[in-house]
C-alpha cells in the first residue's frame, strides 16, 4: 500500500497569507505534481514539508506518523524525517568533487555500497564525465544533474523536486524527463515534483493540483 502526506500549513507574509491542506496519496499515482505562479507559496510549501523552514502553523504528518505541530511544538529534524529535497538553487559543497557531492549523505553505507549507488544515479543523470569537477566548473545545466543525483542517491521516501530542470534545453529537459520518470517508476519513489510548466508536470503524472492564488487543496 503506498504511503500518504497528510498537511495543513499556514504562514503569513507581508503580502499574503499562503495556505496549504490536504492529502497526498500515493496510492492513485507515485508522481504528485505542484503548480503555481510565482510567489504562491509553492517552494514555502516544499521547505515545510522537508522540514528545512518552521515558521508557519499547521500540521504533517507522514502515514500517521507526526513530522510537525505548531501547537505542542513537534518539529521532526529533517534527516529523521528522510525526506530529500531538490531546491531551485542547489546547495552543492563547493570544495567538494562531483562524487563527494553525490555521495555525501551516504557515509553510512560501505565504500562498496556507496560506489555503486554513485555508479547508478550518475548514469542516470548523465554526470559520470562530470566525477572529478568540482562544482565551480560546472555550468548550470550540469549542476542540476548533479543535484538531482545527490537527491536520488540517499534513497529518500519522499522525494520533493522544486523546478527540478531549471537550466536545462529543452532536449536535454525531455531526455532527462524520460530517465527519471522511468527511475522514480522502478524505485517505487513517491515524489512531489513543484513546476510551473505544464509540459514538464505531464510529463511525469496526471495528478496535477495548482495553487488558486496563495491557496492549495489536495
Amino acid at each position: 500500500m503506498a504511503p500518504k502526506l497528510s498537511f495543513d500549513f499556514k504562514r503569513k507574509f507581508e503580502s499574503a497569507e499562503v495556505r496549504a491542506l490536504g492529502e497526498f496519496n500515493f496510492e492513485a499515482g507515485l508522481v504528485q505534481a505542484v503548480m503555481g505562479d510565482s510567489g504562491a507559496g509553492k517552494t514555502s510549501l516544499a521547505r515545510w514539508l522537508v522540514g528545512l523552514n518552521a515558521e508557519g502553523e499547521g500540521q504533517l504528518s507522514w502515514e500517521n506518523e507526526p513530522l510537525f505541530d505548531s501547537r505542542s511544538g513537534l518539529n521532526v529534524e529533517p534527516q529523521l524525517r528522510k525526506f530529500a529535497y531538490l531546491p531551485q538553487a542547489d546547495a552543492l559543497f563547493p570544495h567538494l568533487s562531483v562524487a563527494a557531492n553525490i555521495t555525501y549523505g551516504l557515509r553510512h553505507l560501505t565504500a562498496r555500497e556507496a560506489g555503486e549507488r554513485l555508479a547508478e544515479v550518475a548514469a542516470l543523470t548523465g554526470v559520470e564525465p562530470l566525477l572529478k569537477k568540482r562544482p565551480a566548473a560546472l555550468s548550470g545545466g550540469e549542476r542540476r544533474r548533479v543535484a538531482l543525483a545527490q537527491a536520488l542517491a540517499v534513497k529518500p521516501r519522499l522525494l520533493i523536486l522544486d523546478e527540478p530542470f531549471t537550466g536545462l534545453d529543452r532536449k536535454a529537459k525531455e531526455s532527462l524527463w524520460g530517465q527519471t520518470s522511468a527511475y522514480l517508476a522502478n524505485e517505487k519513489l513517491p515524489t512531489i515534483l513543484i513546476t510551473h510548466e505544464e509540459a514538464e508536470a505531464r510529463a511525469f503524472t496526471g495528478r496535477i493540483f495548482r495553487f488558486d492564488g496563495n491557496r492549495l487543496t489536495v
